[in-house]
């Protein structure tokens, strides 16, 4: 959901906000409304909101304005901005809706970072380098390539091209059916 809210245009001063807005920020609507963005934190930038306030102004519309936001905790955001002028009891105000791309940007650059990382490594060294980049990324103390195969007594097995567990690990093998891999193999995830 995108963080909604309206706010006073001569002053800043938040006059609603919508559930997302709470979720998202940590602020509820009785802490934000009356006071400013500046007051709460939400821009780490106060001059790039006044940029953005007085493109809104200028042009009636600012769309898909990728901004950075900070929410209660102080935790830096990434977000796309939209922001309309409207009248609402002959007070201009800004209709602002903000949508949440943190963890898109942060897999953008994780694929962009792998991407770089593996460029042009092949063989065994470009599995290697897969589960230690997928482990770092992911925040994970286990990765794994695996290769399923089928046993000449037709048991499924599966074999590890590359193993990461706290660090480089040895291959290993281990039979596929009753492990959570063999969702993988069945379409799933593991």
């Amino acid at each position: 959901p995108d963080l909604c809210s309206i706010t006073r245009v001569r002053d800043g001063c938040i006059l609603d906000v919508n559930r997302a807005f709470e979720a998202l920020t940590g602020w509820t609507q009785a802490e934000a409304v009356g006071r400013t963005s500046g007051e709460i934190g939400l821009w780490p930038d106060p001059a790039e909101r006044e940029r953005v306030v007085k493109l809104a102004l200028e042009q009636g519309v600012v769309s898909g304005h990728e901004i950075a936001w900070t929410n209660r905790a102080g935790l830096r955001r990434v977000g796309l901005l939209s922001m309309r002028p409207m009248e609402i009891e002959g007070e201009q105000v800004l209709n602002v809706v903000i949508r949440d791309i943190t963890d898109r940007r942060r897999s953008e650059r994780a694929l962009q970072t792998f991407s770089e990382l593996t460029g042009g490594v092949t063989g065994q060294e470009f599995f290697d380098a897969t589960v230690r980049h997928l482990a770092s990324e992911l925040g994970v103390r286990y990765a794994l390539v695996v290769e399923a195969t089928a046993r000449a007594d037709g048991a499924v097995m599966g074999s590890t091209l590359a193993a990461w567990a706290d660090g480089p690990a040895a291959a290993f093998a281990y039979p596929l059916p009753g492990s959570p891999c063999e969702n993988v193999v069945a379409g799933g995830l593991c």
